[in-house]
């Protein structure tokens, strides 16, 4: 699979690429009510799954913008100072 970025994501959305990542949910479950493979017809049912997976991975490559970028935690970053005596 091709790599998502973040405009085209917005683009199967339906949300501009500044979008909050409230609106990049309320879109993503407007379009999955829509279009969820429970709802289409037995011949169509494949189609829209693939299509409900494809608006998954662009609401999670949408709404990162939002998420803060993982930290990584060392041992040695997570040691106290040293104690001093009074």
């Amino acid at each position: 699979m091709p790599k998502l970025t973040r405009a085209a994501a917005a683009a199967v959305l339906g949300v501009s690429e500044a979008a909050s990542e409230s609106e990049v949910k309320k879109a993503y479950h407007k379009l999955a009510l829509l279009h969820h493979p429970d709802k289409a017809s037995e011949e169509d049912k494949e189609t829209a799954g693939a299509s409900l997976r494809r608006r998954n991975r662009a609401r999670t490559r949408a709404a990162d913008r939002a998420r803060p970028a993982p930290t990584l935690q060392t041992k040695s970053s997570r040691r106290l100072a040293p104690r001093t005596s009074a």
